[in-house]
């Protein structure tokens, strides 16, 4: 016998006699990875079977570097932003709609890591094209200037053929 199940329905064979040797088995699932394959053994009364998934997802962290007179910055005179994009065309593909994800913002660069300013992660659970725009802005110092320039992120996820995704980001710097 042959079934679907779905999340939320399990299927059911029904009128399969005790002690008939079995085996079920689960068939790849687009963007879950099947913990349990195979399940073989002897019908008893009790037949009782569960399959376990688990839906694949990846993270990036963006990150951008600032310097500030050609040296790498730390501090808190700068603000940097990340928010997400609205859908958009882009050649032959369409990019996902980011700007649900609001803004992050990062006040301070620690004098550990000078000139890195980096952003929470993002987690991704599908392909697809991701834009995001990322912009300095200062705090109420009018002794710097900031780089008035946008930074756009694209990340690009693509599944791997053990059903994991990779990740790769691209930036591009130029003012909108």
């Amino acid at each position: 016998k042959t079934g679907t199940i779905s999340q939320s329905t399990p299927y059911i064979f029904e009128n399969i006699p005790q002690g008939v040797d079995y085996q079920i088995v689960e068939e790849d699932s687009y963007g879950y990875t099947n913990l349990t394959d195979v399940i073989e053994g002897t019908l008893s009364d009790d037949a009782n079977y569960t399959f376990t998934n688990r839906k694949e997802e990846t993270e990036y962290t963006p990150a951008v570097t600032k310097t500030l007179d050609g040296e790498n910055y730390y501090g808190e005179k700068f603000t940097f932003t990340l928010e997400g994009m609205k859908s958009i065309g882009l050649g032959d593909d369409e990019t996902l709609d980011t700007s649900g994800i609001g803004s992050q913002t990062v006040t301070k660069i620690p004098s550990d890591t000078p000139g890195k300013v980096t952003f929470e992660s993002v987690t991704y659970d599908g392909e697809g094209t991701y834009l995001y725009k990322i912009t300095e802005g200062s705090l109420n110092d009018t002794d710097y200037q900031i780089d008035s320039d946008t930074i756009i992120l694209k990340v690009v996820v693509s599944r791997n053929e053990d059903n994991t995704f990779s990740v790769t980001p691209t930036y591009y710097k130029g003012n909108l």
